[in-house]
């Protein structure tokens, strides 16, 4: 047989021997004292004495036993053998010391499983059995039956203790490999993880956090506050950034919160210093990109003018060689006019287009706002010929909150680009622009579409970007505004388009 118990069980057995020597000690010396049975009290007192002894011998010698299970062992059967002093020298059937069989049968259980505890069961019954064998003159009188029942009841407790902690060591033996699997688990995750109590107290730090805070805040973190550890983390609230420093390098963690039973939470740490830094490279490099996109419309849109302008300016002052007349000379007045006003309208644009937006932010009924926007689209005279149906379908009690003047842009360059892309299909009966919203929690999406001829997959990518036009009279530069505006206003657009069907411009806007 094999120990089964950790050593502090051990020494919790010894303390509760102590106790049962205690709990047949004072009523013995009370009985002697009262003068009740003065021989039977100065045996079973010689007997705890003599016991006293054995146990101070034992605990002595188990600091140095080389082998505890024979250390055990010895102890139980001295115990058997106490108990069954105790029945002697008191009345053999009706004894209450009868019970400390069943203690020991436990003991035997916990420390040898089944078959120690059936081994000391066995032993009992057949040392009470020959009890009555010594004590003839009871054990043929009316309590003959207590010489069955109680061996019967010892083999009973004996098989029910050793199921009973055969099952709880596989129960622990089960939650002992669940616990260092999920040691694993925590420990193999990307993320960083703590675990508090109610008290925010750190219960548990996993290896990836203590290398995101280092070794000066995870030294000794379990069992301190989480302020201590983290400072100002107790009261992050979830999906929250902090910025701590660990070894002299900043990091930038966003911060998750699991609320589990009995108050305690478990906090996710994921560091996002290099993603912020990949992020921020990849926006230079788009801005980067975007001056020279940039540029190179300007360049497209201001060459065609400054050619007209250089040519008329060529012929009026006769590098050409060629004679002008007078008509002639006024036409070409009239072209230098017309192009440097052509150029200070896109100068114009672009400046408006470069400066930021001024949000001075409104509750909008976007129903009346959106109304108002396609009356003012109807009423330009390049639209009068087009038998477009424009169809609003926005609830009434829908608001959101922008700057009224740029969202109007917005929505006007949105409609004017819907109603443009029926140009040159008159004959169409079933041209028809709708623009609907819908409340999404705190935001509020609004969609134009129009079931126009759609645009080309190679344009969709570029239709946002400056100077992107496919009309010639257009500057590009309408697409461009309104994803300017939207990300000013914490919103966003997207398109849809399908050749043939039409498109669609979807816009989040705050609610």
């Amino acid at each position: 047989m094999t120990l089964s118990r950790p050593a502090k069980d051990i020494r919790r057995y010894m303390f509760l021997r102590l106790m049962m020597l205690f709990a047949v000690l004072f009523p013995t010396v009370y009985q002697g004292a009262i003068g009740y049975d003065r021989d039977v009290a100065v045996k079973n007192l010689t007997v705890i004495f003599f016991t006293f002894l054995v146990t101070t011998v034992f605990i002595f010698l188990y600091e140095k036993a080389q082998e505890i299970r024979y250390f055990l062992a010895s102890q139980i059967a001295y115990d058997v053998l106490f108990t069954t002093a105790l029945i002697f020298y008191s009345n053999t059937n009706d004894s209450p010391y009868s019970f400390f069989y069943f203690l020991n049968i436990i003991f035997a259980a916990v420390f040898f499983r089944g078959r120690g505890a059936l081994a000391v069961a066995i032993s009992s019954g057949a040392l009470f059995i020959l009890l009555g064998v010594l004590r003839q003159d009871l054990f043929f009188k009316d309590y003959a039956s207590n010489f069955v029942m109680i061996p019967t009841a010892l083999i009973a407790i004996a098989l029910l203790s050793g199921q009973l902690v055969e099952d709880l060591l596989k129960s622990r033996q089960k939650i002992s490999r669940l616990e260092v699997l999920s040691e694993e688990i925590v420990d193999s995750l990307d993320s960083g993880l703590l675990i508090v109590d109610a008290e925010k107290t750190v219960q548990k730090i996993n290896r990836v956090a203590q290398s995101m805070l280092g070794p000066p805040a995870v030294s000794g973190a379990v069992g301190r506050p989480l302020d201590e550890v983290i400072p100002g983390m107790s009261s992050a609230a979830g999906g929250a950034v902090c910025e701590v420093n660990a070894g002299g390098k900043s990091r930038k963690l966003l911060v998750s919160q699991v609320v589990l039973p009995e108050k305690s939470a478990m906090i996710l740490l994921r560091d996002l210093s290099e993603l912020l830094e990949l992020e921020e490279k990849l926006a230079q490099q788009e801005r980067l990109a975007g001056i020279g996109r940039l540029a190179a419309g300007v360049a497209h849109e201001i060459r065609n003018p400054v050619a007209s302008i250089s040519g008329s300016a060529q012929l009026l002052l006769g590098e050409a060689n060629v004679d002008v007349s007078a008509e002639e000379r006024a036409r070409l007045f009239d072209i230098i006019v017309r192009e440097c006003s052509r150029v200070e309208r896109l100068v114009a644009r672009l400046l408006d287009f470069a400066k930021p937006v001024r949000l001075e932010r409104e509750n909008l009924r976007l129903r009346e706002f959106v109304r108002d926007c396609v009356e003012t689209v109807k009423a330009r005279p390049d639209f009068r010929d087009l038998r477009v149906e424009v169809v609003v379908r926005v609830p009434e009690v829908i608001e959101v909150s922008a700057a009224p003047d740029p969202m109007r842009e917005v929505i006007t360059n949105l409609l004017v680009n819907a109603m443009q892309a029926f140009a040159g299909q008159c004959d169409r009966a079933d041209q028809r622009v709708v623009v609907e919203a819908r409340r999404e929690r705190s935001f509020v999406e609004l969609s134009i579409s129009d079931n126009g001829p759609g645009i080309p997959a190679e344009y969709r990518r570029r239709v946002f970007d400056p100077f992107f036009t496919t009309r010639p009279e257009g500057t590009g530069l309408g697409l461009a505004q309104v994803y300017k505006i939207l990300k000013e206003h914490q919103g966003s657009v997207e398109l849809e388009s399908e050749e043939g069907r039409g498109t669609r411009l979807r816009l989040r806007l705050p609610a």
